[in-house]
């Protein structure tokens, strides 16, 4: 069977970062002002106007230090320093709290208005900040009279450029579906699957800002999960997801509801006690038996279900822990009826790993027909064709859409960056109002931007030492090669490498069936 590496995997290399931050005690409460945003300092979080926009902590506390240094430039070991401290991260999990930031401030990273990228050096907030003291809750009108049904755990609408939504509308209609059949009291558990940059997280935040989700009696938790080299915290996504929604305006009914029926997840939760309140120091407390752990959880998420439809967004679990899991297995085989949507995302590359604790899961459930897999492939060259068209105000400019999908085989994450690239290089220019290729340069030597590149450098890290000097082989060979080629190269088993690019096709990591790349 002929194997093809895909064009863009020749010039790939490095990307991401990973980071921390500190939090400096001021002497009395502050805000920080830029453009119609405003952050509060006491409270933890950011408005636009008189929305609360929510924020993953990681991304809050990178926000606060860059805001807090406006026009410095503040390098990436800072920001794994400050923030994570001494966790051992992976490179893109500070990108990823970039990315989650230029999102909900509507930036651009080609042309940033808040946070500008000083490649491979780190990052500089460049907007005009104001520091001042808070504004009273009269200004901002009355934010704690909440009932459960209007506590604000949607994302918040602020104005934000949208990212341009392509290629993927019958796996949405399919996540509303299973929408429709949670709010009926039939709980659903559902894998979106696919390898970085495949569009998993745009097609959950695509169906979060929805009107069903959004305009609907639903309830979002979302929490994420993080590669982290040392020990993990068990339940940390869990917990995250829970922390951000029970502090959020309008939290207190909850936090009530979590009391009562999940005390020990209340005590893995300090921020949440009020001022005053004297807990048990860390230590003192018995670790909680999982079973119970479990019974909790369950029983707090099904009390919120008996009041609205609950989505539970769990993101990256294939960097998930034990615990985690557990509670997944368990909300998908509880007999009993729940007004509850479990979405979990994750890479089939990094999860495939046989000890790998979704592995287990995931056959387990599918075989009782307690979970379903939404599985992401890459955009068909009329997706990219309608993603340019959206990009450039509905012009079509010649040559580009074919040039874009053969560098990128559809992978969005890569079609996005190589488009910037082109205006960036002044390669694809605005002439009197329309999109032109400008002087012409040599597009078959386009390499992927440096901030993309450490993503493949990564995963191709990730490889043992056989797969990786397969896929060099393979690369000298030719884009498309025969196993049995690259096996004579290395004096090997032509059985052995079909083998290996057989299991990377199943991964959906680095390699695809040779053929036509627009699939025709």
């Amino acid at each position: 069977m002929p194997m093809q590496v895909p064009k863009s995997f020749r010039n790939r290399s490095e990307k991401f970062a990973s980071g921390r931050v500190s939090q400096a005690p001021a002497s009395e409460p502050r805000e920080f002002i830029f453009g119609p945003f405003r952050m509060d300092i006491a409270g933890q979080w950011l408005w636009h106007e008189r929305r609360a926009i929510s924020l993953r902590p990681k991304s809050w506390d990178v926000l606060r230090y860059l805001v807090e240094r406006p026009g410095l430039l503040v390098t990436k070991a800072d920001l794994h320093r400050e923030v994570w401290q001494d966790a051992a991260v992976v490179e893109d999990t500070l990108t990823q709290s970039i990315g989650e930031l230029r999102r909900v401030l509507g930036d651009d990273a080609s042309k940033p208005r808040f946070i500008e990228t000083a490649h491979r050096r780190g990052f500089r907030f460049i907007a005009s900040v104001v520091e001042q003291a808070p504004a009273s809750r009269a200004e901002l009108g009355d934010q704690s009279g909440f009932s459960l049904a209007q506590n604000d755990r949607r994302p918040p609408d602020i104005g934000a450029r949208r990212a341009h939504f392509v290629g993927r509308t019958r796996e949405l209609n399919q996540l509303h579906e299973y929408l429709r059949r949670a709010r009926q009291g039939e709980r659903q558990l559902v894998f979106i699957t696919g390898e970085a940059g495949i569009g998993k997280t745009t097609l959950v935040d695509e169906f979060l800002r929805s009107p069903p989700v959004r305009d609907g009696d639903v309830s979002v938790f979302n929490g994420q999960c993080v590669r982290l080299h040392g020990p993990r915290e068990p339940y940390m996504p869990l917990l995250e997801a829970l922390e951000r929604v029970l502090r959020s305006p309008g939290g207190a009914p909850l936090i009530r509801l979590l009391q009562r029926v999940a005390p020990c997840w209340y005590l893995q939760m300090p921020s949440l006690s009020p001022e005053g309140e004297r807990l048990p120091p860390q230590g003192e407390t018995p670790t909680p038996r999982r079973e119970r752990m479990l019974r909790e959880i369950n029983t707090f998420l099904e009390g919120v279900s008996d009041q609205q439809s609950v989505v539970l967004v769990l993101e990256d679990l294939h960097w998930t822990d034990t615990a985690t899991t557990d509670v997944l297995s368990s909300l998908a085989q509880r007999p009993d009826p729940a007004r509850l949507l479990v979405i979990g995302t994750y890479r089939p590359a990094e999860a495939s790993v046989s000890e790998h604790p979704h592995r287990e899961l995931k056959q387990a459930l599918l075989s009782r027909r307690r979970c379903s897999d939404l599985a992401l492939d890459y955009l068909s060259a009329a997706d990219v064709r309608e993603y340019l068209r959206s990009r450039f105000g509905g012009e079509e400019v010649q040559d580009l859409a074919p040039m874009i999908h053969d560098r990128s085989d559809g992978n969005p994450l890569f079609v996005v960056a190589l488009t910037e690239e082109l205006i960036r290089r002044g390669w694809l220019i605005e002439s009197n109002g329309r999109w032109v290729m400008g002087a012409p340069g040599d597009h078959a030597l386009l390499a992927v931007p440096i901030d993309l590149q450490e993503t493949i450098t990564l995963q191709f890290q990730g490889l043992d030492a056989s797969e990786r000097a397969i896929l060099e082989a393979a690369s000298v060979v030719g884009v498309t090669f025969a196993p049995q080629l690259v096996a004579q190269a290395l004096g090997g088993d032509g059985e052995d490498v079909e083998t290996v690019c057989r299991h990377r096709l199943q991964s959906h990591l680095l390699l695809k069936a040779g053929g036509d790349p627009y699939g025709s």
